[in-house]
Order: C-alpha cells, then sequence, then structure tokens
C-alpha cells in the first residue's frame, strides 16, 4: 500500500481527467493543512489514508498509518 497518492494514482482511483486530478488533490492538501496545521505536505501527492477517509469514507486503523 502506497504512503501517497499522486495525480496518476487519483486518475486511476476515480477515473477522472489530469486536470481534475490535480483540482481534486489540491483541495485535499488545502482541507488536510486546516485539519492538521503542523503538518508538512508535499505539493501534488496526498496522504493515501486522508484520500480514502475522505474520498472513499473509509475508516482508517491507526496502526496501518502510524509509522
Amino acid at each position: 500500500m502506497k504512503d501517497y497518492y499522486n495525480v496518476e494514482d487519483v486518475r486511476e482511483i476515480t477515473r477522472a481527467s489530469k486536470n481534475l486530478s490535480y483540482k481534486i488533490i489540491r483541495k485535499l492538501r488545502m482541507k488536510f493543512q486546516d485539519e492538521y496545521p503542523d503538518s508538512i505536505t508535499i505539493r501534488g501527492k496526498i496522504p493515501a489514508w486522508y484520500f480514502e477517509k475522505i474520498m472513499m469514507n473509509k475508516e482508517v486503523k491507526k496502526d496501518e498509518w502510524s509509522r
């Protein structure tokens, strides 16, 4: 399992265009930064657990992402 999703991963998961996938990542990064202000983000990527939590309504097990 990946730690971060990039635009190609988002495209594959959502079947959206490349442009829309970038917009999705950008919006999710902004939301992520609001929720976790002390976190460092990477441009063009979103933590996989956060993407799945928001976009897929998946509950994330704490053990899976706490490294």
